[in-house]
């Protein structure tokens, strides 16, 4: 087994490490590296080697480690905090293609070549960005609307979906259109192409095209091999790549599209024709003036949970806030943070619920446009 060995690590790469890990067949061993005497090596599948947990080490590995987590589980997460409803009927796929911000007419039912899936958002009038969800065109049979029309399955936070459909059901007026929750379909995470393609709609994560699989399923459960208790991988998945979902990480009204990285997540199309919310959309990207955004951050001291939605972020001049923290889970999180303090690396403090002030480090994903990214 090839070894990444983290020399002396500090107790913050230990818990990111046990915690991202837990339940893979991985070991943590004493060992000498390199000649220093080395207080644990994680033995994985992977050619990596690194010779210092520095802090600098904890920020770069984080990607590395959750990726080569999920790969190791392989286990499938379904996700609870998800549910789905259908949009069916003759005018179901021009009518949501005037609501939502990506394109929907290009998806093929889950099965055929072409895509299957596309991250979309609902905005308000305002441009301001209200509902997040992946939209799915399900495999032929399985529609609960009309089967003689493109029927569609949008699936978004659960608490949030009767709030959704109320609000795309404002724009229906004449349209024939028909929107239907689906009690019995479950979203789920998975790796296995096998485990998608039994699926009633889905496909590869329509965010970040990575290796990892979006499934709607309305009968596949442990007896396939699902492991449900661990929303918490997903979670830890989604923090270390920057991905925020839901209402609790995207404040409905307030969060700006672009700010979210909806054009990096190929949320948005700036190609198709009028949609609600548009206009603001589009002159935000053609101008390219973006003052800020969503990033991924590590938290390098000991301590977990203690960073609250909503706390500033103070630079080192202690002028105005860098930005707000919008989650946290463990050493990862995620913030909206002012690009010229990432430029400039600034020193980044926070104040935890307990009054002590912790530093933490947001980083580019790996995900952003190159071209963009190189210019913080």
């Amino acid at each position: 087994m090839k070894t990444l060995t983290c020399p002396s690590p500090t107790p913050a790469m230990a818990a990111l490490c046990t915690r991202v890990l837990r339940g893979a067949a991985v070991a943590l061993t004493p060992a000498r590296v390199r000649g220093v005497s080395s207080s644990a090596v994680l033995a994985v599948d992977k050619d990596t080697s690194v010779s210092s947990c520095t802090t600098k080490l904890l920020r770069g590995l984080v990607d590395d480690l959750l990726d080569l987590s999920t790969e190791l589980q392989q286990h499938h997460c379904r996700l609870d905090h998800r549910a789905v409803f259908a949009v069916g009927g003759r005018d179901a796929e021009k009518w949501l293609q005037g609501l939502l911000s990506n394109n929907v007419l290009n998806l093929t039912p889950h099965g055929e070549q072409g895509a299957t899936s596309a991250y979309a958002f609902a905005f308000n009038p305002q441009g301001r960005l209200l509902y997040d969800s992946v939209v799915y065109r399900p495999k032929a049979g399985a529609e609960r609307i009309d089967g003689d029309h493109a029927e569609f399955w949008l699936d978004c936070d659960a608490e949030a979906m009767p709030e959704f459909i109320a609000h795309l059901k404002k724009f229906k007026l004449r349209a024939k259109v028909k929107l239907e929750p689906l009690s019995d379909a479950q979203v789920w995470s998975s790796k296995d192409a096998d485990f998608a393609a039994n699926g009633e709609a889905g496909g590869p994560d329509p965010r970040v095209r990575k290796t990892v699989h979006r499934v709607i399923s309305c009968g596949q459960d442990e007896d396939q091999g699902a492991k449900v208790d661990d929303t918490e991988l997903y979670t830890l998945w989604r923090y270390s790549l920057g991905i925020a979902e839901g209402p609790a990480e995207l404040p409905p009204g307030k969060a700006l599209p672009l700010e979210c990285n909806g054009d990096f997540l190929h949320g948005v199309s700036f190609e198709k024709g009028c949609y609600v919310g548009q206009e603001l959309t589009a002159r935000t990207h053609h101008t390219g003036v973006i003052r800020k955004r969503l990033m991924p951050f590590v938290v390098a001291e000991e301590g977990e949970d203690r960073l609250l939605p909503g706390t500033k972020l103070v630079p080192e001049n202690g002028k105005r806030s860098a930005g707000t923290i919008r989650a946290q889970l463990g050493c990862l999180g995620l913030a909206m943070v002012r690009l010229q303090h990432v430029k400039n690396g600034d020193t980044l403090t926070a104040e935890t619920d307990d009054g002590s002030v912790v530093q933490i480090y947001p980083r580019v994903p790996s995900w952003w446009d190159e071209d963009w990214a190189s210019n913080i």
